[in-house]
């Protein structure tokens, strides 16, 4: 008969070797993908550009799967790194999407030169990404301790809820009137929109996200929290009729990454995430690409392209246009203003809107106008302006991506020490989710604004953390706390 201690020990042998091969696997991807960006930069020839980039994407995800509970929140990251940055080069690749008629790889753009240059971009973002992560795991304690992490007193809980709920209608009336102006006027049109609601009540509607990250970060028990995740999403569902869709997708990635940590945090026994959760969540995954992909119909924004595989690889085609951010950037290199910081861009936008008019300065104005394009900080305008012309006056625009703006900003090397301080960040967020009440409320909030990186600003994520509904929240929490502390309230319960 084997010993007790060899059964318990051969689990942890089994597990231990498993690592190992997988670690083994993701660092020959890794450097394979290196090997072939450096071989395809010397020759600029675009079968082996194509090659590094997926197997250096590849790569990231094995690196992660190694020892997932440590890097899990970087593996949520890649998710919309790939949807945004590579899902329509990958797309065009599997379903032959030569039929579209479009530039090489489905961009925009027919200079082989400037596609080989994006795609060593993305690659070199890539493997920095995951070279940042490693500098900090390599010196980190293994595991997430969630053994220090204490649930935030009850009352917290029931201010949270109480804000979030208030909010709630007015989220739902802002969505009704937004969607209204669209059909009479246009969606593009109706994104220039202003004064829709009066102002006091659009900044109670904005408070909604920041309430519902005020709850999760109370630690609540696991039924309640599942209601009223189902109830944020049902909001962020609801504002789909506005046909903008970028509240609903990072809701549902931030819901998915908190849920995660919990089932990754919790104590033996208690299980967050199921199988059964995972096959509602694939079917349903499957099913919301196909209803995004006709809203961007609907929306007038592409046709309805007829790929094989139907609405759903529309959708993942579409989602992957921020690739083209990256080659407008090399494309307008010598035209963009040399004198701005993009990476910071929404930081300096955010100082001049709010301390330059008290020095009786301006900012850059608002809107989509050609002076915030030309004289304004933030790439998104600039690019957008530059590619689009009297399109984007109209209220159409491609976004930015951290990519881009670093890029821009300082090359291939701002390329490589900003994606290695989002990868550092990325890794440290799992261990600070355990730490007290408040790092784990700002550490959601800049989360939130993390994901939509691939697709937004490299700081973008601190602007939102620190806008004003957010601080809001944060002090209507801390005024909560002081207000209505007694030893008898010090403990923390987790019932609601």
């Amino acid at each position: 008969m084997t010993p007790p201690a060899l059964m318990a020990r051969a689990p942890r042998a089994t597990a231990a070797s498993r690592h190992v091969g997988v670690s083994a696997c993701a660092l020959l991807m890794l450097v394979t993908g290196l090997s072939l960006l450096l071989v395809g930069v010397s020759t600029w020839h675009l079968a082996t550009l194509v090659a590094a980039l997926f197997i250096s994407y590849g790569g990231a995800w094995a690196w992660c799967a190694a020892d997932f509970a440590r890097r899990y929140v970087l593996a949520v990251f890649l998710a919309p790194f790939g949807l945004f940055l590579l899902a329509r080069i990958g797309t065009y690749l599997l379903v032959d999407g030569s039929q579209l008629r479009l530039g090489i790889l489905g961009t925009n753009f027919t200079d082989e030169l400037l596609v080989g240059q994006m795609l060593a971009v993305l690659t070199t973002s890539l493997i920095a990404l995951i070279a940042g992560a490693s500098l900090l795991s390599a010196g980190g304690k293994r595991g997430s301790d969630a053994r220090s992490r204490r649930p935030a007193p009850a009352r917290v809980r029931v201010v949270a809820l109480t804000i979030f709920y208030v909010a709630i209608p007015f989220v739902a009336l802002q969505a009704l009137l937004l969607a209204r102006s669209g059909q009479t006027s246009g969606f593009y049109e109706a994104r220039l929109a202003v004064g829709l609601m009066p102002a006091p009540l659009e900044f109670v509607a904005e408070m909604a996200t920041p309430a519902f990250f005020a709850y999760l970060a109370s630690v609540p028990a696991r039924r309640p929290a599942i209601f009223h995740s189902l109830v944020y999403l049902g909001v962020m569902g609801f504002t789909l009729i506005t046909w903008q869709r970028s509240s609903f997708v990072l809701g549902l990635l931030l819901v998915g990454l908190y849920w995660l940590h919990r089932h990754l945090t919790a104590p033996k026994g208690e299980r967050w995430v199921t199988l059964r959760y995972g096959l509602i969540a694939a079917i349903g995954g499957v099913a919301l690409m196909g209803l995004l992909a006709l809203l961007n119909t609907l929306r007038g924004r592409t046709r309805a392209l007829g790929l094989p595989g139907g609405p759903a690889v529309d959708f993942l085609f579409d989602q992957g246009v921020s690739v083209n951010v990256i080659g407008y950037a090399i494309r307008y290199e010598g035209t963009l203003p040399h004198d701005r910081l993009y990476s910071f861009g929404q930081i300096i936008e955010s100082i001049q809107a709010y301390l330059l008019p008290v020095f009786g300065g301006r900012g850059v104005g608002s809107g989509q106008t050609i002076e915030r394009a030309a004289e304004g900080h933030q790439l998104s305008h600039a690019i957008s302006y530059l590619a689009l012309g009297d399109d984007y006056l109209r209220g159409s625009g491609y976004g930015s991506s951290f990519v881009a703006e670093l890029l821009v900003d300082g090359g291939i090397l701002a390329v490589v020490l900003g994606s290695m301080a989002m990868g550092a960040m990325l890794m440290a967020a799992p261990r600070l989710l355990n730490g007290p009440y408040f790092v784990r409320l700002f550490v959601l909030a800049l989360l939130y604004g993390v994901m939509f990186a691939p697709r937004g600003g490299f700081t973008q994520f601190i602007v939102q953390a620190l806008g004003t509904a957010f601080l809001a929240v944060y002090a209507m929490i801390a005024a909560t706390l002081v207000v209505t502390r007694h030893p008898d309230n010090r403990e923390a319960v987790a019932t609601r």
